[in-house]
C-alpha cells in the first residue's frame, strides 16, 4: 500500500488528465509537458497502489482507476479551494473556474463571457470545456466542472439552473422548395 508521502499530486494530476484527455499524448499537451513524463508518473503511481488504473487499450479508467480518479478529483477541487478561500479573504475573487459550454452557444457567447469576467474579476482564471448537455452535467455533478451553460431542459433534479435566453430556432429551406409555402 503506498503512503501518503510516497504519493504525490503531480501523479494525481497526470492521472486526471489522461482520463480527460482519453490519450497519454493528449493529456501531456494540456499539462504542457512530454508525453513521457506523464507516462512516467502514471506508472509510478500504479506501481505504489499495485492496481493498473488505466486500461492501455481503450484508453478507460479501470476500476481501482475509477476509485482513485474520485478522489484525486476532490483533492484537486480542495486545494482550488485553498487557494480561492485565501484569495476571497482578501476580497478578490481569483482562481480556476471552469466552465462547461455546449458549441453552438459558445461560439457567440464565450467571446462576451471571457470579457465580462476579466474586466470584472482579473484574477479568475477560467478553463472553458466545450461538450454536450448529456456531458456537462454529470461533470458540474461530479465537481469536475464549476459551471455549465446547456440546452434546456436540464436532465438532472440535482441541478440548480437559471434559464440566460432563449433561443429561437427557424427553418431555412431554398425558395424552391416544397416547404418554402408552408
Amino acid at each position: 500500500m503506498a503512503s501518503l508521502n510516497v504519493m504525490d499530486l503531480r501523479q494525481l494530476s497526470h492521472l486526471i488528465a489522461v482520463s480527460e484527455h482519453h490519450s497519454f499524448s493528449a493529456a501531456a499537451r494540456a499539462l504542457h509537458t512530454v508525453q513521457s513524463n506523464v507516462s512516467t508518473h502514471v506508472a509510478k503511481l500504479e506501481k505504489e497502489l499495485g492496481a493498473a488504473l488505466i486500461d492501455r487499450h481503450n484508453m478507460q479508467p479501470t476500476a481501482e482507476g475509477a476509485a482513485v480518479l474520485e478522489r484525486a478529483r476532490r483533492i484537486r477541487t480542495e486545494l482550488q479551494a485553498i487557494t480561492s478561500d485565501i484569495e476571497s479573504m482578501r476580497n478578490e475573487i481569483s482562481g480556476e473556474v471552469r466552465i462547461g459550454c455546449i458549441g453552438t452557444t459558445g461560439r457567440w457567447l464565450v467571446t462576451p463571457l471571457l470579457s465580462e469576467l476579466d474586466e470584472r474579476f482579473p484574477l479568475l482564471r477560467p478553463v472553458l470545456v466545450d461538450a454536450t448537455t448529456a456531458t456537462l452535467v454529470p461533470r458540474v455533478l461530479n465537481g469536475d466542472l464549476d459551471m455549465a451553460i446547456v440546452n434546456t431542459p436540464v436532465p438532472d433534479a440535482g441541478i440548480n439552473s437559471e434559464e440566460l435566453f432563449d433561443e429561437e430556432r427557424i427553418l431555412v429551406v431554398p425558395i424552391d422548395h416544397t416547404l418554402a409555402s408552408v
